[in-house]
């Protein structure tokens, strides 16, 4: 009963689902707000419940991290943004786009600057918010305040970010509370690290989430005692910023080439007044031999690709032509290896090379599925590997990611099946949750899982696409097979539903490919407490299966810099003061 009204509902929606010529890859839209001033123009919007915002919530007020001060224009400050030298202002692009050379402020410390030049990034998105970075250049140097350093290697999972902004104030029950202009501080730990963003949930009330009026701040990584730029706030997709949302940062040390095509080479907020001008005693032409963000041979240096449930996965960036970087992966017992190296924007040639412990090369692919992307299948041994990400001809330099697969031989059939009867067992954690690293390999195929909601509350459920022209499509059902949600397109090709979950209920989630996409997915199942009616109409604002839902929700692209200006124009009848309010 329950399989065929399973394949009664794919059906029906193969047929009802809208006819995608040319698909739209928003990374981020979702996460995106309408722009408008801070004065609140007369088109200002006044309805903010379905907009998703950048915001610190469960943060404390602070005298402290001198170099982070109010970023606006002569209407007034609407972002938040970090002194990185003394005429120099990292924050976000949405936060300057549109902004002229001469029209930027940045207030700090109770002065405030105005800018001789406006630099956002020359790939900046404003649709997807691809490259949210952008830097004020003032036209006088700021004398009173240390700037800060950027970070320059890549952050690690687990790592604690210390937030700091001027936006919104609030716990994690209830979100933001509106109460724009203070400076706050807020730690969090990294759930997640892409090759342009650090990415974390806000899980419990013992961290902290940016909220409206902190696009363009600092998430800081505290290396022994020195807090280093290693984030500017960017976005999240709640709209009030409550336990349950999920929020990104722009990854400096990703930029750090263009921070320092503007700002100059490690730049040196107390420089001496002799620059100690060439020749340089040391002859190594390289300003920093730790811009590499990983080692470039076999050995021990090599950054560890940690495998969870047979998938492993890592990120970075070959600064230059002839740069190499390796990984390391630990074998536990004899099987096979899937590994892919991709190119995160589609332009780099990559080159994927595999060593043994010893540093011999035991497996090697230029092109595979033809793309310009790498990918290989090996049997391997219980033991160390090396794997080596470059490009083609040691030539070019990009972002890439690197995704590994181990399946040792006694594993049988996944066990994943097309029906509810041959759904694969989830067992949740203590939390509630669980992840799954599975593949489609063939057009029209599903899996199908079942699990027990250990804990009252809402299911949120991602699936993200780990391989290329892959597009998911997830599907949620009750005990009874009746449908409780779906969704096709979250941040791009991936897909996440949100449904109430009832404990000691039982309830199904199936991946699919979306026409005849095929390839592998990461699925992460997160319970989390339920939230009323505001958490379910963000839910129905973000999810909603009709067509026309989606078409709307994809065409508004919002930016977090107006949050803050629509909650202030709904706001202006209590508030005596505006502008002034931020300074």
């Amino acid at each position: 009963m329950i399989s065929s009204i399973l394949r009664k509902a794919k059906n029906s929606r193969k047929k009802n689902k809208r006819h995608k010529q040319l698909k739209r890859r928003w990374a981020h839209v979702e996460n995106l707000e309408t722009r408008m001033l801070l004065h609140g123009g007369a088109d200002a919007p006044t309805d903010t419940n379905d907009q998703v915002e950048a915001r610190i919530v469960n943060g404390t007020p602070t005298g402290d991290f001198e170099s982070v001060g109010l970023v606006g224009d002569t209407q007034g400050a609407f972002c938040s943004g970090t002194l990185i030298s003394p005429t120099h202002v990292l924050t976000a692009g949405h936060c300057a786009v549109g902004v002229g050379n001469s029209q930027g402020t940045f207030s700090v410390e109770g002065n405030t600057y105005n800018t001789a030049a406006v630099n956002v990034h020359p790939q900046y998105n404003d649709n997807s918010l691809a490259n949210d970075i952008a830097i004020y250049t003032l036209n006088q140097a700021v004398n009173n305040v240390a700037p800060s350093p950027i970070n320059r290697i890549t952050p690690q999972t687990g790592q604690i970010l210390t937030l700091v902004g001027f936006g919104a104030g609030g716990n994690g029950n209830t979100g933001h509370n509106g109460d724009f202009g203070t400076k706050r501080v807020g730690t969090t730990p990294i759930d997640g690290v892409t090759s342009t963003l650090i990415t974390w949930s806000f899980d419990n009330n013992d961290e902290s989430n940016t909220a409206p009026g902190d696009s363009g701040g600092p998430a800081f990584l505290d290396v022994n005692g020195v807090f280093y730029v290693a984030g500017v706030t960017s976005g999240g997709d709640s709209p009030n910023a409550a336990i349950g949302d999920s929020s990104f940062d722009t990854r400096v040390d990703a930029f750090q080439s263009w921070v320092d095509s503007i700002v100059g080479e490690n730049p040196d907020p107390d420089p001496d007044p002799d620059p100690d001008p060439d020749p340089d005693p040391d002859p190594d032409p390289d300003p920093d031999p730790g811009f590499d963000d990983h080692t470039d041979e076999p050995g021990a240096d090599a950054t560890p690709i940690f495998i969870e449930d047979g998938y492993g996965f890592e990120n970075g960036d070959l600064e230059e032509a002839g740069d190499r970087d390796v990984f390391e992966l630990l074998v536990d017992e004899s099987g096979s290896a899937s590994i892919s190296l991709t190119s995160d924007d589609g332009d780099l040639d990559t080159y994927l090379r595999v060593y043994d412990e010893n540093g011999n090369l035991v497996a090697e692919n230029d092109d595979a599925n033809g793309s310009l992307d790498s990918a290989l299948t090996m049997d391997v041994d219980a033991g160390v590997y090396y794997i080596s990400a470059g490009s083609y001809a040691d030539s070019e330099s990009g972002f890439y990611s690197v995704d590994v697969e181990v399946v040792a031989d006694d594993t049988g059939d996944d066990g994943d099946g097309d029906i509810f009867a041959d759904a694969e067992e989830i067992d949740l954690n203590e939390r509630g949750r669980a992840q799954v690293n599975d593949e489609l390999s063939n057009p029209g195929e599903e899996d199908t899982y079942v699990f027990t909601a250990n804990r009252e509350g809402e299911m949120i459920v991602t699936a993200r696409a780990k391989s290329r022209g892959f597009d998911t499509v997830l599907i949620a059902y009750d005990s009874q097979g009746n449908e409780v949600a779906f969704n096709d397109d979250w941040r791009g090709t991936n897909s996440r539903v949100r449904f109430d979950v009832v404990e000691g209920e039982t309830y199904y989630v199936q991946v699919q490919g979306y026409g005849d996409s095929t390839g592998r997915y990461r699925m992460n199942l997160k319970t989390v407490g339920a939230r009323g009616a505001q958490r379910a109409a963000v839910q129905e604002n973000h999810f909603a299966r009709s067509n026309n839902a989606r078409s709307a929700q994809k065409q508004t692209a919002r930016t977090h810099r107006d949050t803050v200006d629509s909650v202030m124009q709904a706001e202006v009848d209590w508030m005596p003061i505006r502008h002034d309010f931020w300074i």
